[in-house]
């Protein structure tokens, strides 16, 4: 009969152990990422969204400024209601961003406040080159009127001077 020692066997088909938490995690890494990118590009898009939005509003409200104060565009009182408006308008829409984007959010909004400030100065000025202009011409229209009407009453002397 054959003898076949039983203490000295050898298996070679040994299985390793396998990390479940690590196999579970490593399984579940790209879908996660995957999530990630999607809910990022999401924040994205809504940051896009509410920064137009927020646009047709500032819009509409400098619109209103700066007919409100054509004729005294530097008005520092006014301009500070309309930078409070305009941060009014950019917080409500800054709301609706989740945390995770709001950095993304807050620069996009500085990024507004600052094109419109800056085209405000820019009307600011051309304003009160405009308003010059009206006022040279109003004060000619009036010496016109007075010397025209100094004329009339035959007072010549006052009508030429």
């Amino acid at each position: 009969m054959v003898h076949i020692p039983t203490t000295q066997r050898r298996f070679y088909d040994n299985s390793t152990k396998v990390n479940s938490l690590s196999s579970t995690a490593g399984a579940l890494l790209p879908a996660a990422q995957e999530l990630q990118r999607v809910y990022a590009q999401q924040q994205d898009i809504k940051i896009d969204t509410n920064a137009t939005k927020a646009r047709i509003e500032l819009d509409n409200l400098n619109n209103q400024w700066r007919l409100q104060n054509q004729a005294n565009p530097d008005n520092p009182e006014a301009k500070m209601q309309l930078q409070n408006d305009m941060q009014e308008v950019l917080a409500r829409y800054g709301n609706d961003i989740d945390a995770s984007a709001k950095m993304k959010w807050n620069i996009a909004a500085n990024k507004l406040s600052s094109a419109y400030e800056l085209s405000n100065n820019q009307w600011s000025f051309q304003q009160r080159a405009q308003n010059a202009k009206l006022d040279v011409a109003e004060n000619i229209n009036l010496n016109y009127e007075k010397a025209y009407t100094y004329g009339q009453s035959g007072n010549f002397i006052a009508a030429v001077a």
